[in-house]
């Protein structure tokens, strides 16, 4: 199995029907709100790839590229880039859905460790297959990072 992909939808487009915690006192995107949802998207990606629901997360990086619109959809999008024994690398973008283009707004990288039902870190995950060369930068540089945290 190369990746395990999870995806939200933020839609915008009915801002009456839009919870009000989403958009701060300026009719902007609330910045934590995005955030929560960018987390527990990624937070999908890493319990379906793990087969289990216990997982323990670390925020490595978000590099912000642009600004939220409310005048389009929000799509949040998830992979695995890189497994280990029990610990695994999550990469997730933002992407703003205006006028008929995605504009990628955001992008980070989450670190996960999936536990079994004791609490204690699962023996072994499944390993990734690395298919192409785009898989292969991401597997490389998801190693990186890791090199770079430890």
């Amino acid at each position: 199995m190369r990746k395990t992909f999870a995806q939200k939808i933020i839609n915008t487009n009915n801002l009456e029907g839009i919870d009000k915690k989403i958009l701060d006192a300026n009719r902007r995107f609330n910045v934590g709100y995005v955030l929560e949802k960018m987390d527990l998207t990624a937070a999908e990606s890493a319990m379906k790839f793990a087969g289990t629901s216990q997982i323990v997360t670390r925020y490595i990086e978000m590099d912000v590229n642009g600004t939220l619109s409310i005048n389009g959809d929000l799509y949040i999008n998830s992979m695995i880039n890189s497994a280990r024994k029990s610990s695994m690398e999550v990469g997730i973008t933002l992407e703003s859905f205006i006028d008929g283009e995605f504009k990628r707004t955001a992008s980070g990288y989450f670190a996960f460790v999936a536990l079994n039902d004791f609490g204690k870190p699962v023996e072994q995950l499944q390993q990734i297959n690395v298919k192409n060369e785009e898989d292969e930068n991401l597997f490389e540089l998801s190693e990186k990072r890791r090199g770079q945290r430890i």
